[in-house]
């Protein structure tokens, strides 16, 4: 700062140090980790405050105010960090010998760095149906995190506006696009929607995430799709084909799981498509 204004240092220590909380605490951090060669764990993403802990002192005194210090990742202010987990191969929760190169498992993450101590916002993305978010959250709930938000990546299907029921529309194929939300970083993503609905509850309308919907209005939504269904199916057509059925079970147990978390998080829906995408969060 002063290199770049040679008059910072004349300012009064209030006003300095209230540009510095901007500087520091202005910004949110998106990160995954990833295991690299020689077994150490690294952060990948957006990580603005490497060079500004080393700044001054009183660049630091502001750092240590909101940010928690981890052993081998560096600072996070986890009020303001989304921790992605994507790629979680099957059976990996705890312990997996084929997974040497990427993100390591949630099991030796909280090992090594007892990251999920502190983790306030969490995006879940399994990579198949068999890794569901109802798995992931079980384990989340074993070891409570103070969880403040759970954002669950999945095909979720788009509802349609018919009220009334059609042989042939309504039994829809199950969506089964398990793609990982980013290929190299999370700088990949447009997520600025998404970190405005947790600051302001995407009851504003502006900021509702599940196709347009709230998270309640979704489930409502997919609800009274599935709930049309007729008693008397045509031969071959399970519920488990419709993807309105489908979607409505497995939110209702994801809901149910979240209600159990002490920290009483919120739960927000993301589509592969939507969080990658600039139309993240609108109505599409």
């Amino acid at each position: 700062m002063a290199t770049e204004f040679p008059r910072f240092g004349l300012l009064p220590a209030e006003l300095r140090l209230r540009i510095w909380h901007y500087a520091i605490r202005g910004s949110w951090t998106c990160i995954t980790l990833e295991r690299t060669r020689d077994n150490q764990d690294i952060t990948v993403g957006t990580h603005p405050l490497k060079a500004i802990a080393h700044t001054c002192l009183e660049a630091r005194q502001v750092l240590t105010e909101a940010h928690t210090y981890i052993e081998g990742i560096g600072w996070l202010n986890f009020s303001q960090t989304l921790y992605i987990m994507q790629n979680i191969p099957k059976g990996s929760v705890y312990w997996s010998r084929d997974y040497p190169y990427q993100q390591p498992p949630v099991g030796q993450v909280q090992h090594h760095h007892k990251l999920f101590d502190h983790i306030q916002h969490i995006v879940l993305t399994p990579n198949s149906r068999q890794e569901l978010m109802v798995g992931l959250l079980g384990w989340l709930r074993e070891i409570e995190p103070p969880l403040k938000s759970i954002i669950c990546v999945q095909p979720w299907p788009l509802p349609d506006d018919r009220e009334a029921y059609d042989s042939d529309r309504d039994w829809i194929g199950v969506e089964e696009t398990w793609d990982p939300t980013f290929t190299n970083s999370p700088t990949e993503l447009d997520l600025s929607t998404l970190k405005r609905a947790i600051e302001h509850g995407e009851e504003t309308g502006d900021y509702r995430l599940a196709h347009g919907l709230s998270t309640d209005e979704y489930r409502a939504r997919v609800g009274q799709l599935a709930d049309r269904l007729p008693r008397s199916r045509p031969f071959g057509r399970r519920p488990g084909r419709n993807g309105y059925w489908v979607a409505s079970v497995e939110l209702g147990d994801l809901r149910a799981l979240v209600q159990n978390f002490d920290s009483s998080p919120n739960l927000y829906l993301q589509t592969v498509g939507h969080i990658r995408g600039s139309s993240l969060g609108k109505n599409v």
